[in-house]
């Protein structure tokens, strides 16, 4: 991924070793006249969350994502190193034969402190099994002491899955208190530990950030002190979680999180949303079919026009966060979006952000000429006329129809196309 300091032809800087890690995962930045940036989507932007159901039904998602996260795959620090020395290799082997079956490259994400490993086993607040979310027993509050129970895990994972495992991001949502009770100096030790042993062992490897996020006070208040405590030295991106009522909120979420990245010199990493969707339906709202697919076609669009890295949906099969698929109903309206947005999107080339004006939104990009998505986040459809360079439009079953002056916008977004 890096070329070595000292040879070839040309330094290497920090831009240019950003600029390599952008093409490997997931978007190019074009240089254009001026200081003007172009983002280019590439096909390993689309990531995805399936479950422990599907490795073993063997029903493998019928839409196409070219990254698998393992979470919620029952392959956490404490299911794979049950006791001090002792690991069992068996359900992480048979997620990367899969992977590897589907050309699919793998993220592992960190979490879960095993009971014998934990400072706090009994502390029964953790989202998952007791003690969890605490700090491993030998990393004192102030990050001080031997790691060594952690230490020791990384080591063992890297080496077992030589090579086979591309990204790993250091904890997942550390800022909710259920998932991670201890400070920011052991998440900073463990993150300072865990890049000196995958860099050394997997020079090609590239880390993450713990979870970030800006949605809550607590959220920013700890993604702003773990960036200001040095974290960002230690991952090649940054990485956050969004799930959100309405899509266009994530403009909001994005640029407060480059904002604060950019005050601690993290600014030019490449951003990751590992997780996101509408979340829960009966939290947010978002519980029609339908009303789900819109969703799917707008959260799409603004993460790619706004220049997110690689983004992962949470889930494909989780029947509460985010479902595209069920057992009974198969793929559902969400996932048929996603099929489209993918048609839409692979390999387009944005030159701004998704804009509003009375509420209407208008992303424009190319991709085989000059392209425009078109949707409005009022309830109500509009009257939008487009430029007179796009000859008609296409909706979500793919079908064409010539502009022949104003269209109708609802909340479904719709493409325009100049051929």
């Amino acid at each position: 991924m890096r070329a070595p300091v000292g040879k070839g032809c040309c330094p290497v800087t920090k831009q240019t070793t950003y600029a390599a890690i952008a093409i490997l995962v997931g978007f190019v930045f074009l240089p254009t006249r001026g200081s003007a940036l172009q983002v280019q989507v590439k096909d390993s932007f689309f990531g995805m969350h399936v479950s422990l159901r599907i490795l073993r039904s063997g029903s493998w998602p019928s839409v196409p994502f070219s990254s698998l996260r393992l979470w919620d795959t029952k392959t956490s620090w404490a299911q794979l190193n049950p006791s001090d020395g002792k690991y069992d290799w068996n359900l992480l082997d048979d997620w990367l034969k899969e992977a590897q079956h589907h050309d699919v490259d793998v993220l592992y994400t960190f979490g879960h402190t095993p009971s014998w490993a934990s400072s706090r086993p009994g502390e029964g607040s953790c989202a998952y099994e007791s003690g969890s979310c605490a700090p491993p027993n030998d990393l004192p509050e102030d990050g001080s002491g031997s790691d060594q129970h952690w230490k020791d895990f990384v080591t063992a994972i890297v080496k077992h899955s030589a090579g086979r495992i591309k990204y790993w991001e250091i904890w997942n949502e550390p800022i909710n208190v259920k998932m991670w009770s201890g400070t920011i100096p052991q998440m900073l030790r463990m993150a300072r530990d865990a890049s000196s042993i995958i860099k050394s062992t997997d020079p090609d490897a590239l880390l993450l950030t713990p979870t970030l996020a800006m949605g809550t006070p607590r959220a920013k208040t700890w993604t702003n002190d773990y960036l200001q405590g040095g974290g960002g030295t230690y991952a090649d991106a940054l990485s956050y979680h969004a799930y959100l009522a309405t899509p266009e909120e994530l403009i909001r979420v994005i640029e407060d999180l480059k904002q604060t990245a950019a005050k601690y010199g993290d600014g030019s990493k490449p951003l990751w949303q590992t997780e996101g969707s509408w979340g829960r339906a009966q939290e947010t709202g978002v519980s029609d079919p339908d009303q789900q697919a819109d969703y799917v076609l707008r959260f799409y669009t603004i993460l790619t026009s706004s220049g997110v890295a690689k983004f992962y949906w949470y889930a494909w099969d989780n029947p509460g966060w985010g479902t595209m698929w069920t057992p009974s109903e198969h793929e559902r309206p969400a996932a048929g979006a996603y099929a489209t947005v993918h048609k839409w999107l692979a390999d387009a080339v944005f030159d701004r952000p998704c804009t509003s004006e009375n509420h209407i939104w208008t992303c424009s990009f190319t991709r085989n000429g000059q392209n425009l998505i078109v949707w409005t986040d009022n309830q109500k459809a509009v009257t939008f006329t487009p430029p007179a360079t796009f000859k008609q439009t296409r909706d979500l079953a793919g079908a064409a129809t010539p502009v022949k002056g104003p269209i109708t916008v609802s909340s479904r977004p719709v493409l325009l196309t100049n051929q």
